[in-house]
C-alpha cells in the first residue's frame, strides 16, 4: 500500500523510508490522493505490520536545507493514505558545523572535546554576493571548500566606494538596504544558514565606516543588538570593527562596551586596530584580533597575539595577514610563498586561527592567481599543527620548520621574545 510524505520544499535529492522490518524504500514523486498536491510516495510491502517503527530520511541539495532523519510509527492500513507519525523529535540545524567553544587560548569541539583550528580566508564581498548573485557566492564557497578553508571573514556594514577607486570593490551592505532591521536580521540568518550548509564558519565584522554610514551611536547600538539577537545561538566569530581608527571605521565607545546576550554561543571580539598599532584596545571580550597587512610583518604578527593573549588570558588571532598582490617578480614571489607558509605555521601553533588574505578573498571570487599562496599557507598549517600549541615544546624539542626559523619557546609558553636560530 502506498504511504505519502510531503517535504517542504519539494526540491529534494532523496526521500527514503526504512521500516524496521524491511529494506529501505525510495520515495517516488507523486500526487497526494486527498488534495492532488505534489508529494512523495512509498510502496510499502503488505508484510510490514501496522504501527511498525520506521526511519524517514530526507536529503535536500546543498544550500537548500539540512538532511533530516526522523523516527516514527508507520500506519500501513488506513485507506486513502495513512502515513508516518513521528515519535522522536530532534532539533534540526542547517548545515554541518560542529559546535565549538573557546577553551583557554584555543577553540575546542563540544561533541568530543578535541581541539579545532579555524583555517580562514577573507571573503569581503561574500555578503554582497549572497544578496545579489548567489551563483557567484556558490563558486567562492566551493573554492574555499576545495582548498581546505573552513571559515570566511565577512564585513557586513560597509560602502567601500567611499575610499576605493577599483570598480570591482565598490559594493555596499548596510541595514538600510533591507528596509528594516527585521529584514536585515532575516537576511543575516539566511546568510549564516547558507554558510553552514557549506560547513563554513562565518567571521562577521559588524561595524565599519560608521562615521559616514551610521554616525548616530544609538543606531549603532540598535544595529549591533539586532545582530546579537539574530545570531545568539549560532557558532561563529563576531567583531565590532575592522581596523578601528582608519578611514571611516571608528565606532562609538558605547558600542565597544556592549556585552553579548547571556548564553550566546558566538565568540565576540572588540575588533582590530589599524595595521600600525599592535596593541589591542579594551574592552576585550572572548578573544583578541590584531590586524597586520604586509607580508614582511609575518615574523611578529602571531607572536604579538600570543603575547597579548597570555597577558590578558584570552585566545586571539591575526584578523588580516599577508596579501598576495605584494610581490610579483620571481624572487619576490618565492619570498612571499615562504612568508605565507611560515606565517600559517606560526599562526597554527600560537593562535586560534590561521587566515590568508588574497585579492580573490577580497572580491569573494574563486581562487586562481593565489593558489600557490594557498598551497604554501596550507603547508604551514599542516606543519605547525595543534600538537605544538600551548607551549608544549621546549628548547630540547624540534619545532616545525617555520618556528625554528624564528622562535623558540619556554615550556610554559609564556611569550618570550623570539631568539634568532642559526640554521
Amino acid at each position: 500500500m502506498k504511504r505519502y510524505v510531503r517535504p517542504d520544499p519539494m526540491s529534494v535529492l532523496r526521500v527514503q523510508l526504512k521500516p524496521d522490518s524491511t529494506d529501505p524504500i525510495d520515495g517516488e514523486l507523486d500526487t497526494h490522493p486527498t488534495d492532488g498536491q505534489p508529494c512523495y510516495s512509498f510502496e510499502v510491502p503488505a508484510s510490514v505490520p501496522n504501527k511498525n517503527g520506521a526511519w524517514l530520511w530526507i536529503e535536500w541539495p546543498r544550500n537548500v536545507g539540512a538532511p533530516i532523519a526522523m523516527h516514527g510509527l508507520l500506519d500501513t492500513i488506513t485507506t486513502g493514505g495513512g502515513g508516518f507519525e513521528c515519535d522522536i523529535f530532534r532539533a534540526q540545524k542547517a548545515g554541518s558545523l560542529r559546535p565549538f567553544r573557546l577553551d583557554g587560548h584555543f577553540c575546542r569541539f563540544i561533541d568530543d572535546g578535541t581541539e579545532m583550528l579555524i583555517n580562514m580566508s577573507t571573503g569581503f564581498r561574500l555578503g554582497e554576493r549572497f544578496k545579489n548573485d548567489i551563483s557567484a557566492a556558490d563558486r567562492f564557497c566551493q573554492s574555499l571548500v576545495d582548498n581546505h578553508l573552513n571559515s570566511a571573514r565577512i564585513p557586513l556594514m560597509q560602502d567601500t566606494s567611499l575610499y576605493l577607486t577599483d570598480p570591482a570593490l565598490q559594493y555596499r551592505i548596510h541595514p538600510d538596504d533591507f528596509g528594516s532591521l527585521d529584514a536585515f536580521q532575516r537576511w543575516l540568518t539566511d546568510l549564516t544558514d547558507y554558510l553552514e550548509g557549506w560547513s563554513i564558519i562565518p567571521s562577521y565584522v559588524l561595524c565599519t565606516q560608521t562615521q559616514t554610514l551610521m554616525p548616530d551611536p544609538a543606531r549603532q547600538q540598535a544595529y549591533v543588538s539586532a545582530c546579537f539577537e539574530a545570531l545568539q545561538r549560532r557558532y561563529l566569530l563576531m567583531a565590532f570593527v575592522n581596523e578601528h581608527g582608519i578611514y571611516d571605521n571608528s565606532v562609538d565607545g558605547s558600542v565597544l562596551l556592549m556585552q553579548k546576550p547571556a548564553g550566546a554561543t558566538f565568540l565576540l571580539s572588540t575588533g582590530s586596530l589599524d595595521s600600525s598599532n599592535r596593541t589591542p584596545f579594551l574592552p576585550i571580550h572572548d578573544h583578541i584580533e590584531e590586524h597586520f597587512n604586509d607580508a614582511n610583518e609575518w615574523q611578529r604578527k602571531s607572536k604579538d597575539v600570543m603575547d597579548d593573549g597570555n597577558a590578558l588570558d584570552r585566545g586571539g588571532y591575526v584578523s588580516e595577514t599577508t596579501r598576495t598582490d605584494k610581490e610579483t617578480n620571481a624572487a619576490g614571489l618565492q619570498r612571499a610563498l615562504w612568508h605565507y607558509e611560515d606565517n600559517a605555521n606560526v599562526a597554527t601553533s600560537m593562535t586560534m586561527a590561521a587566515l590568508i588574505h588574497t585579492p580573490e578573498g577580497k572580491n569573494a571570487d574563486p581562487f586562481g592567481f593565489s593558489l600557490p599562496h594557498i598551497e604554501a599557507h596550507n603547508r604551514g598549517v599542516n606543519a605547525g599543527g595543534i600538537a605544538y600549541r600551548r607551549g608544549r615544546y621546549s628548547r630540547d624539542d624540534v619545532p616545525p620548520a617555520g618556528l625554528i626559523r624564528q622562535y623558540y619557546m619556554t615550556v610554559d609558553g609564556l611569550g618570550t621574545h623570539p631568539e634568532p636560530v642559526r640554521m
